[in-house]
């Protein structure tokens, strides 16, 4: 098994770097954020968006707790 040190095992919506930066999207699958949950905490509090895919297929984001959430249907 090779081990990659330094390097994000996520996909990043920025082609610039392997390390997103706050208020970027990042695309993971769920058996992956399964094994690194902790690692994607963080990365969320830091202020990315985590998707996380299952079978190719959206599956649940992950946020910030800083970012506001406005129900559907409600009138903000």
């Amino acid at each position: 098994m090779q081990e990659v040190v330094g390097s994000s095992p996520i996909s990043s919506t920025s082609q610039d770097s392997d390390e997103a930066s706050p208020g970027e999207t990042e695309t993971v699958g769920a058996h992956e954020f399964r094994n690194r949950f902790g690692w994607y905490m963080e990365r969320a509090a830091a202020g990315e968006q985590i998707h996380v895919s299952r079978h190719g297929s959206p599956y649940v984001r992950l946020l910030p707790a800083s970012e506001a959430l406005v129900p559907q249907g409600s009138l903000a």
